[in-house]
């Protein structure tokens, strides 16, 4: 059986999370800033969602909490299905 990082490693965006958040503003946002599709590496994206309250800060008002309001519910989103989410990695565009 794989393990848990190797799914996830050969995993597209797609894969991981339901369909209803390709129609979300926040997949409209984080696609066009960082190029993903739903074919991108879900791994790469676990990366970026791990580091992003730094990406958002400037794009997204002071006054809206970026972190309680997009990065956690993702990153529970993800641990729920089992990706090891880690704090302070890099995100690396490709």
């Amino acid at each position: 059986m794989q393990s848990k990082r190797s799914q996830i490693q050969s995993a597209s965006i797609f894969d991981v999370m339901d369909s209803d958040f390709f129609l979300s503003p926040f997949w409209k946002l984080i696609s066009a800033l960082y190029g993903f599709t739903e074919e991108s590496s879900a791994y790469e994206f676990v990366n970026c969602i791990a580091n992003m309250d730094n990406m958002l800060s400037g794009i997204i008002p002071n006054d809206f909490d970026r972190y309680e309001e997009i990065v956690n519910p993702l990153k529970e989103h993800l641990k729920k299905i089992g990706v090891d989410v880690r704090e302070k990695c890099g995100c690396y565009r490709y």
